[in-house]
């Protein structure tokens, strides 16, 4: 592959050229981390580099890729990280994977005081977080596995939502999600801060039709603001309880958390969709990859006995036409401050391709909604059958007498507030 060279604009203002590169150099990380590039996408401005480890292959923007013998000095914690008391808790920040990708079956993948962060209770009809009782102290269990932040470049640690998060959850070693999402700057302030208590009367529709759309109720606001502000506020106790249950559950991982949604998109659906705000359900979306069939049921039964389940679609083995093919088997769950998260779980050769088939069904929507029938049938055409593959490598690796094939036994693992949420309200 012939090097290439690219500009970057941002907001008007001409950046840092980024870097030259070229198929098989050697480059190091931001992070610290060496590996050597495969391939170069001047449209997406992204490289595929093989990390030293000779396990893992990452998808990396090009402006967090420096070029070996570029000066940069990765033995020493930057500013922001001494500020940000970036240490033993430091975790990845995802500069490296679309937040949106799988989420959405496929569609696109100011911090509130520490009280704000952990348990629900009631509190003058109305529901309030509460630190928890029973949170545990730092100690082995949540020991690092092995993450490192990006050091300067970290800018979704910048954003209220994310800090929070990445703060406040205690996910289990071994199942902590990669934690994103894709909210510009600029749409920061509207959806930030903390939310209005939910009123009880407002969580009793949670699970209803609605009269106008004849779609369920999963929200509890007709504001999408205040869902977004919910979501913000959930996402820790969303990623310490689902991490603590997936692992307990063998051959389920913890892929993805994000804790809000673009609102663009949202306000997208709202007119373009016919689907009222309180009626979405991925302001606040997780994504865990199972194993096997099994180890899909098992999940869901944990799900409906450790959280209040509002609703469960199940299409894990048959993908959606209308969402290019995509297998999965969705859980709306509630969480203790009224609101309700998606958490997607889905076969785990089709999680390990969603980076691909994303791409295309992305491009399909753009050209759908440009107008563009032909073209939009194309990408989606691709995204389905990536999909297809997937799912079909999925099938074969749990067919009878297949190496690996293999019932997964429960473990035991203690969750952290596993009373039902309308216990609370």
């Amino acid at each position: 592959m012939k090097t290439q060279s690219f500009q970057r604009r941002q907001g008007g203002a001409e950046a840092r050229e980024l870097p030259a590169l070229r198929a098989g150099q050697v480059v190091t990380l931001r992070n610290g981390q060496q590996g050597k590039v495969q391939f170069v996408s001047a449209a997406m401005k992204v490289a595929r580099v093989s990390m030293s480890d000779g396990k893992t292959t990452r998808t990396v923007k090009l402006t967090e890729i420096v070029p070996v013998g570029d000066g940069l000095d990765v033995s020493r914690p930057t500013l922001r990280q001494e500020r940000e008391g970036w240490g033993t808790r430091a975790r990845l920040a995802l500069q490296d994977i679309d937040p949106e990708e799988g989420f959405d079956e496929q569609e696109e993948f100011a911090c509130a005081p520490a009280e704000d962060c952990g348990a629900g209770s009631r509190s003058d009809g109305g529901v309030k977080y509460v630190p928890p009782h029973d949170e545990p102290e730092e100690h082995e269990e949540y020991a690092e596995d092995g993450r490192t932040a990006d050091h300067d470049s970290a800018d979704d640690f910048s954003k209220p939502e994310i800090r929070r998060t990445m703060e406040r959850a205690r996910p289990v070693a071994g199942q902590r999600p990669l934690v994103s999402d894709r909210v510009a700057p600029r749409a920061e302030r509207g959806i930030g801060g903390p939310p209005k208590p939910v009123r009880r009367e407002d969580v009793a529709k949670l699970g209803k039709k609605d009269k106008e759309s004849g779609r369920p109720v999963l929200q509890p606001s007709g504001s999408i603001g205040q869902n977004e502000r919910l979501a913000a506020q959930a996402a820790p106790e969303l990623e310490t309880r689902l991490s603590r249950l997936a692992a307990r559950v063998p051959g389920a991982k913890f892929v993805r958390l994000r804790p809000q949604k673009n609102p663009e998109r949202l306000r997208e659906k709202v007119r373009g969709e016919d689907k009222p705000a309180e009626t979405i359900s991925d302001y606040l979306a997780s994504q865990v990859s199972a194993d096997s069939v099994e180890a899909k049921d098992q999940i869901i039964a944990e799900l409906k006995k450790h959280f209040n389940v509002v609703e469960v679609e199940d299409s894990f083995l048959k993908g959606r036409e209308e969402k290019a093919g995509y297998p999965s088997a969705n859980v709306q769950v509630m969480l203790s401050n009224g609101s309700t998260a998606e958490v997607q779980i889905v076969p785990r050769e089709v999680q390990q391709a969603t980076e691909q088939s994303h791409h295309f069904y992305k491009m399909g929507r753009n050209a759908r909604d440009a107008g563009k029938t032909a073209l939009s049938r194309h990408y989606f055409d691709q995204a389905k059958a990536i999909n297809e593959r997937a799912l079909a490598r999925f099938r074969m690796r749990n067919s009878p007498g297949r190496h690996g094939a293999t019932k997964p036994q429960p473990k035991t693992l203690p969750l952290m507030n596993t009373d039902r949420s309308t216990d609370q309200h």
